[in-house]
């Protein structure tokens, strides 16, 4: 793998984090072996580990490939998003449909000049491993939260319209990333 697709492939681990708790991800063992991952601290009667997460400042860059990576890697998860829980529940496509489009309505001028960067400084190569990358971390994620209880799955479906445009979700808010993405060459 090359050094450049190496980075990227960090910076896109890291902005599937992007929604989470900058403080860390629970990491919580049930009773009958089940693991769920959530922003809660773990019930008394569950083994937990914190996973942490870095912050939105520590995971900015200056460097426009890594911010567009993460720009790339947060619109690839709400996609994979909307498709994992169209599997949990139908009736959720629709309002996460929505959802989405208004959170790239919103970011329309960034996913732009995301992709025109993309195209600018990748090979046809490197960007097809970049999104085959974001697709495998997006199966990896799913993977794990398939492991929580059916109401918890269908819970997390049913508030991630509210989770897309929320203020963790808006890359607009995040000065380095912008001013590094609408500033590149």
């Amino acid at each position: 793998m090359s050094k450049k697709i190496y980075r990227l492939s960090i910076a896109l681990l890291l902005s599937a984090c992007a929604g989470a708790a900058q403080a860390g991800v629970f990491k919580c063992t049930r009773a009958d072996g089940k693991t769920a991952f959530q922003d809660q601290p773990c019930a008394a009667n569950e083994s937990s580990k914190v996973i942490n997460i870095p912050s939105a400042a520590q995971r900015e860059s200056t460097d426009p490939l890594m911010a567009a990576a993460i720009v790339y890697g947060v619109n690839a998860s709400l996609e994979h998003m909307q498709s994992w829980c169209g599997g949990v529940d139908p009736a959720t496509l629709g309002p996460i449909e929505m959802a989405r489009q208004d959170w790239k309505r919103k970011h329309a001028a960034l996913l732009d000049k995301t992709n025109a960067i993309l195209q600018m400084r990748l090979s046809g190569d490197e960007r097809a491993r970049l999104a085959s990358q974001m697709r495998q971390e997006g199966l990896n994620i799913t993977r794990r939260l398939s492991a929580a209880a059916h109401e918890d799955k269908l819970q997390w479906c049913m508030t991630a319209p509210v989770t897309i445009a929320s203020p963790q979700m808006d890359l607009l808010a995040r000065p380095i990333l912008t001013k590094t993405i609408m500033g590149a060459r």
